[in-house]
């Protein structure tokens, strides 16, 4: 959709930082496609856009959320601060790269800002909240947050997998299992081995903890 608005207008910006962003979740999450190949694509894409509009937040975010799945997390940080001063975007890319570099601290505190901040609750900023008190071992607040993120947005693999974590790291392995049990009746295909590729986490010792408890709770390799 997004190529076939650019096909008409060549220059329609918002087109292709969407464009850039879906072909990002794809290497990121799809299990169809090459990630190395949609790391380039996402890459070329990018990198025209910097050329054109090189201060503006949309694109310094896509550039960021990309320099993290490339493993450049130092830098991802640094083009993730400069996005966040350059202004608002409807990108959340932001505050993820301080999550998956190992500053969890720091993304903790923006994505509190921006849930208390929003009038309406964002549940991207929800689930990657959950996220960060569970890295920081504040479990049961986390399990909260988890549980009231499943209940926003149901359907997606990784509310089940943020909210195992969560459990399986309390100590409530039986939840765990439930938990795991429920989300693989949903998406009977997942494997531990689309969760490593969606969670670009600098520190690997993070992400072996947090496969070795969902693939005790259940999940295949």
């Amino acid at each position: 959709m997004y190529r076939k608005a650019l096909a008409i207008d060549p220059d329609y910006y918002d087109a292709m930082v969407a464009d850039g962003w879906t072909i990002w979740q794809d290497a990121r999450s799809s299990s169809e496609v090459s990630r190395s190949d949609a790391q380039h694509e996402c890459r070329v894409l990018v990198d025209a856009l910097i050329s054109r509009w090189p201060d503006l937040p949309d694109v310094l975010h896509l550039d960021a959320v990309l320099l993290m799945m490339e493993g450049e997390h130092e830098k991802a940080e640094f083009r993730a601060d400069q996005a966040r001063k350059a202004g608002r975007s409807y990108l959340w890319g932001y505050a993820i790269v301080h999550i998956y570099g190992g500053n969890v601290k720091k993304a903790t505190e923006l994505f509190a800002e921006s849930i208390n901040s929003a009038l309406v609750l964002n549940n991207d900023a929800l689930f990657c909240y959950s996220h960060c008190l569970t890295l920081l071992g504040e479990y049961k607040e986390a399990i909260i947050a988890a549980e009231e993120y499943r209940l926003r947005v149901p359907t997606t693999v990784y509310g089940f997998t943020l909210l195992a974590t969560a459990q399986a790291m309390d100590g409530q392995a039986e939840r765990a299992v439930e938990t795991v049990r429920a989300m693989r009746q949903a998406h009977p295909r997942f494997t531990l081995a689309m969760f490593r590729r969606h969670e670009p986490y600098r520190d690997a010792n993070t992400l072996d903890r947090i496969v070795a408890l969902l693939k005790t709770a259940g999940i295949p390799d």
